[in-house]
């Protein structure tokens, strides 16, 4: 799991049932750094979607591109 904002952090990773416990508290961890980069979020996702073809991927945002 990855978290976005003006930049791309990895917070967690593993099965999305053992990853689904530990979410909330895995984001409030890191925090929030403000504006959200859109464009830096999806080059992520594609590039980690040609790196594991087999990988599923779920975004979660409110797509209100604020920085970048």
């Amino acid at each position: 799991m990855i978290a976005f904002d003006q930049e791309i952090a990895p917070v967690d990773e593993g099965a999305a049932a053992d990853v689904a416990s530990r979410v909330g508290a895995a984001l409030r961890k890191r925090l929030f750094l403000g504006g959200t980069d859109l464009e830096r979020a999806i080059r992520d996702v594609a590039r980690t979607a040609q790196q594991k073809p087999d990988a599923t991927i779920v975004v979660a945002s409110d797509f209100a591109a604020t920085a970048g």
